[in-house]
């Protein structure tokens, strides 16, 4: 008897080979009328998937990054750190851009699992706790800008984001200014695993333990990641604020702008506006922008991050849960 292959399975079922290992390997994202078409060609043929011949494939030594985005300055530096140190053990990075949507995240992912990355590194993903465990069981996996301690199945690398808030937050504070603000971002979905949360947790509570009053998220403005939006919302915010005023945004991302924003307005830094970012972005140490900010200390990030992934292929299958310490780069913007 002819031996029946994946290919006869996807045949059968009318659907692609890359469909029926996804079923096969219980892959997240497979819909429930997709498993019971593959898994009723499965049965009707008889096929047997050829568990051995996966076992014996061997190292690709390829390991897949998924990014978000290519717009923060904070990933570049992020990046050379993991490639350099799996470089050291000879392994290669495939890079994929999600785009902040969490079908390309998954699509992406799916591929990188299907071309047998030996593991995977996501920087700050949009997908759910749930769907992380999900890939977590099909390869070795850290995950770098998710706050998730109680996680069994991966590994996460964090900076301290709940320090670095009250550490930015406080020499606000010092300045005598009471008119204390935050920009962040807009609420994600799955916000209590947003390091961003961390970031505003610590910004109200540095100013609840210096007795400012009315210390509510109202403090907290949300603003656009587009671009011209950014913009618009920037002027508005400056708009109905009282001078002198200082304000703590999430990233060096909305604090540059924020600080370009007030230079046009002839508002000057340490005297009419405090402003901190965070990253410690290149463009930050410039001479025109002179901004200050939080490290976060990315080259650090990225290479414990490798460095959990390569514990993990090689066999450790305990979760490791990392937080690097910031500090505050001080400069003239506050």
């Amino acid at each position: 008897m002819k031996k029946i292959t994946i290919k006869d399975v996807a045949k059968d079922a009318e659907v692609s080979v890359a469909a029926v290992s996804k079923v096969i390997r219980s892959a997240y994202g497979v819909s429930p009328s997709l498993k019971e078409k593959v898994e009723k060609s499965i049965k009707k043929l008889g096929y047997r998937p050829n568990t051995s011949a996966r076992g014996m494939r061997g190292k690709t030594f390829t390991i897949g990054v998924l990014i978000v985005n290519l717009g923060n300055a904070y990933l570049p530096k992020l990046l050379e750190k993991i490639n350099a140190t799996l470089s050291k053990s000879g392994y290669k990075m495939l890079i994929g851009l999600g785009q902040s949507e969490l079908s390309i995240e998954s699509s992406l992912i799916e591929s990188m699992i299907d071309n047998n990355v030996d593991g995977l590194i996501l920087v700050a993903p949009h997908l759910s706790d749930s769907a992380l465990a999900q890939y977590a069981k099909q390869v070795p996996m850290t995950v770098i800008g998710h706050i998730e301690n109680t996680a069994t199945s991966f590994d996460t690398i964090n900076g301290d984001d709940f320090l670095g808030a009250r550490l930015a937050t406080r020499a606000l504070v010092e300045t005598g200014i009471k008119n204390i603000k935050m920009i962040s971002q807009p609420l994600r979905e799955f916000n209590k695993v947003d390091l961003n949360q961390e970031r505003e947790r610590g910004f109200l509570d540095t100013l609840s333990e210096a007795n400012y009053s009315d210390v509510t998220e109202k403090l907290i403005f949300r603003a656009s990641n587009n671009e011209d939006e950014l913009k618009k919302e920037l002027a508005l915010f400056l708009d109905e604020q009282t001078l002198p005023c200082a304000i703590f945004c999430w990233s060096d991302i909305h604090a540059i702008p924020l600080l370009d924003e007030c230079i046009k307005r002839q508002l000057i830094p340490q005297k009419d506006v405090f402003i901190i970012g965070y990253d410690n972005t290149p463009l930050a140490s410039y001479s025109m922008i002179n901004l200050s900010s939080i490290d976060q200390q990315a080259e650090q990030q990225g290479e414990l991050a490798a460095n959990a992934l390569l514990e993990r292929i090689k066999g450790r299958n305990t979760a490791k849960h990392l937080l690097v310490e910031p500090s505050l780069i001080s400069r003239k913007s506050h």
